[in-house]
């Protein structure tokens, strides 16, 4: 199982504010798909897409209000398990453009195969329990199981299998002390853009365990994912390596 990691380089036509970043990111790839029948379906097709992204970096983006200001250049990271796709990014992604960016450049590589410590969260993960947020009815312990189950349905898009008894997670700590909110259009409203859903969501940080199956889990998450809506942008991790 290989990860790929790619990158791509925006100019901002508009100013972008932090509490919706993603969607703005996210608009851009999915507008990609649509140059080609199949990837049109592939976009439509409620299923694991197995691709993620992160966000834009500034050093001062340190709450919802914090504005990406147009006439920048911002770099974003895209992984995926699958090299099919990241060839369908290089040549295509790079030429698309929206009312809030420019895309200009996009290049991908294989990382390299190391023995997984930690992952910790850079853009915040959602888990979409039916009776709402998570932590107002649920435990930790209800996090780690679909985290695990989540990444079980991400290593079948490879192909990979593992044992049903995994010592997966070691040890698992929670990064923010009140849930992280995130804001898209509700596409059910009518095309109303000033009708908004707002997502509420967490960052964590995990320890793993060398055995292999574990490693393969945590691989899984680093190229697509960790738990939901990862093609929004939600759940990019990094790894802390042995």
């Amino acid at each position: 199982m290989k990860i790929y990691e790619g990158t791509l380089k925006l100019f901002l036509l508009k100013d972008i504010f932090n509490k919706n970043y993603q969607e703005k990111i996210a608009a851009i790839i999915d507008k990609s798909f649509l140059v080609s029948d199949d990837k049109k379906l592939f976009h439509k097709e409620r299923k694991l897409k197995g691709y993620v992204f992160n966000g834009f970096f500034d050093k001062n983006a340190k709450d919802k209000d914090f504005k990406y200001p147009a006439g920048n250049v911002y770099s974003v990271r895209i992984r995926s398990l699958d090299e099919n796709l990241m060839e369908f990014f290089k040549l295509h992604l790079g030429k698309i453009r929206t009312e809030e960016m420019q895309a200009l450049t996009f290049e991908y590589r294989t990382l390299p195969d190391t023995i997984v410590k930690k992952l910790y969260s850079v853009t915040p993960a959602i888990c979409k329990f039916e009776d709402g947020y998570w932590a107002n009815s649920h435990t930790i312990d209800d996090i780690l199981k679909r985290i695990e189950q989540n990444a079980r349905k991400k290593l079948a898009l490879v192909n990979e299998k593992i044992p049903d008894d995994v010592d997966f997670i070691i040890n698992s700590k929670r990064l923010n002390n009140y849930p992280i909110v995130r804001e898209f259009n509700n596409k059910s409203s009518n095309n109303n853009c000033n009708q908004k859903i707002k997502f509420l969501c967490d960052k964590f940080e995990f320890e793993i365990s060398p055995n292999e199956s574990s490693q393969k889990l945590a691989k899984a998450i680093i190229g697509a994912g960790l738990l939901e809506m990862n093609a929004r942008g939600f759940g990019y991790v990094n790894v802390k390596t042995i």
